[in-house]
């Protein structure tokens, strides 16, 4: 029995995770090593190429050993043809966007640009090919992921990779933060990432409960607010499979102390109520969450509490300044004219404290509703039949919601981990119906099911 018919026979049963050795293709030994540290971001093999993170590195590798075994003749591993239609697209898109800036220069004085250029250059900005090179690695790194679903039926094998890789970086984030809370000083000896603006990601970030220092939960993630946001769909997918690792993922979300954290729990509790009718759920939760606030708010535990809620608020300093970062992108995208604010004024040039911002400004709406497109199509389209797609549609969901919300990097590989997962899921569901109408083609016309409907 081949990969696609077992992948059609299966596809409405559970996936139940065998996290015992398993042989996987050799060849594709690279990409599995990125998938096991996609979670890493303050890390860099080298730093005096800025952002060179290992996945990246591994799969910019993994391509480029794919290309020499094809031009030996052995394409077995190809994706250039998917690769090539893409930076076919996307060249061409960010040509318009460089055109329509010779014709109307934006004005980016007053946005956050990602590049340490003046703000007066609109062309060709530095950013413009760094941001592209880590799209284009996540793009081929979705590619990778699509071919070996198809080709094996993975989803087993990845997500046991996966699991590996989340298991080491909550490790580490304990580590962290029992390190410094034990020796008041920094213990991450592996950060040694500085971004374009020199900020180092092992900066320390603390929240004050009474005369006790706590870490705020990063682990090898940029700050805090990214290590919550890369762990969200994990901790949701880990539920659903009753895998007990995802309390070990929750209280390590929650130690982060981020915002995007508790916005991407209630949206999570949220949306499975709604759609899934899992009111009960939904209720017992807030119950004990108002329940356990009112009782921490009389202890230590409670200026915590105080923290999160002026961030919300906007009372905390931080919050204030992402409003101003986020109103500065809108504005300037509303006065733009009508082809800047479809097609964007180039890719990468200006980073707000959101995705939704980041986007209009720098790919137009155009854009957003490609990046809305891809990330939401498969998950309504397939069927949510068993507890596996049930948890890709909310982790799904909760990644677009914190991404546009709260966070404006693209460029983390769970996140086309996870559409990857969900697009080979509909591609079951298509050959699946595929199969069953070709079936019924081949019954004859009185013994066909259509026509005993039809009488």
């Amino acid at each position: 029995m081949d990969a696609a018919t077992r992948s059609v026979t299966a596809s409405a049963q559970p996936i139940r995770l065998d996290y015992s050795i398993e042989s996987m293709d050799v060849g594709f030994l690279l990409l599995k090593l990125a998938i096991v540290t996609m979670l890493v971001q303050s890390f860099v093999v080298s730093t005096v190429i800025k952002g060179l993170v290992l996945s990246l590195l591994l799969v910019l590798a993994q391509i480029g050993l794919d290309t020499g075994s094809a031009l030996l003749g052995n394409p077995h591993r190809s994706i250039h043809r998917q690769a090539t239609w893409f930076l076919f697209f996307f060249l061409a898109w960010q040509a318009v966007s460089q055109i329509l800036n010779v014709g109307w220069m934006p004005d980016l004085n007053a946005v956050k640009v990602v590049s340490p250029e003046e703000p007066t250059l609109v062309l060709l900005r530095k950013s413009l090919f760094t941001q592209s090179v880590y799209l284009v690695t996540c793009v081929l790194f979705y590619f990778y992921l699509r071919l070996h679903l198809a080709r094996y039926d993975s989803r087993e094998q990845l997500i046991r990779l996966a699991r590996i890789g989340v298991i080491l970086f909550v490790v580490y984030g304990f580590y962290d933060v029992i390190g410094f809370s034990v020796l008041h000083q920094n213990v991450d000896f592996l950060s040694n990432r500085i971004t374009g603006e020199d900020v180092v990601y092992s900066k320390v970030q603390t929240v004050s409960l009474g005369s006790f220092q706590l870490l705020r939960m990063k682990s090898l993630a940029s700050e805090a607010s990214m290590f919550a946001f890369s762990l969200l769909p994990f901790l949701i997918l880990f539920c659903y499979q009753r895998d007990r690792i995802w309390w070990l993922i929750l209280a390590a979300v929650v130690l982060s102390t981020s915002s995007t954290a508790y916005l991407g729990l209630f949206a999570f509790f949220l949306m499975e109520a709604i759609l899934f009718g899992r009111v009960k759920r939904l209720v017992v939760t807030l119950g004990l969450a108002i329940l356990g606030f009112l009782y921490l708010m009389t202890t230590p535990m409670g200026e915590l509490i105080s923290f999160a809620i002026s961030k919300f608020s906007l009372e905390h300093a931080s919050g204030l300044i992402r409003l101003d970062i986020f109103q500065n992108a809108i504005r300037l995208w509303a006065q733009s004219d009508l082809l800047h604010q479809l097609f964007g004024i180039g890719f990468g040039y200006i980073r707000s404290t959101d995705g939704l911002a980041t986007l209009l400004v720098n790919v137009g709406v155009f854009g957003l509703g490609a990046f809305l497109w891809f990330t939401l199509y498969p998950l309504f389209r397939m069927k949510c039949n068993t507890e596996y797609r049930k948890a890709l549609l909310l982790a799904g969901i909760v990644v677009i919601i914190t991404s546009l919300v709260s966070v404006s990097e693209f460029f983390f590989f769970q996140t086309w981990f996870f559409a990857a997962l969900s697009w080979h899921e509909w591609s079951i569901d298509k050959r699946l119906l595929h199969a069953t109408t070709a079936t019924l083609d081949k019954i004859p016309v009185e013994a066909s099911p259509r026509a005993v409907i039809v009488g």
